[in-house]
């Protein structure tokens, strides 16, 4: 078996199906980054900006993912260099 040449990419990928608004649907999300460590820490610097500006901040422990911003933690990711690409599809019934 051959090994991979650069350039590498480390991905996350999801694959959702369920309802959005009522009607069917499936997201597909990707997260990418070339550097599987960094792609480790940039979505834990994305919400440490949100946190020491006190949007993500609240009494008690919770998860990362239940009170940071989806939307401002993906900006923020892709400005770290995170490659993001969704897709959303709307499934007929």
């Amino acid at each position: 078996m051959g090994k991979s040449k650069p350039p590498y990419l480390v991905a996350l990928k999801v694959e959702a199906k369920g309802q959005l608004n009522g009607r069917q649907a499936e997201v597909q999300l990707q997260i990418a980054h070339p550097d599987g460590y960094e792609l480790t820490a940039i979505p834990v610097v994305a919400y440490l900006l949100q946190y020491l500006d006190g949007t993500a901040r609240r009494a008690g422990v919770h998860m990362m993912g239940h009170i940071a911003e989806p939307l401002r933690l993906f900006k923020d990711m892709q400005r770290m260099g995170a490659q993001i690409t969704e897709s959303l599809d709307h499934l007929s019934t």
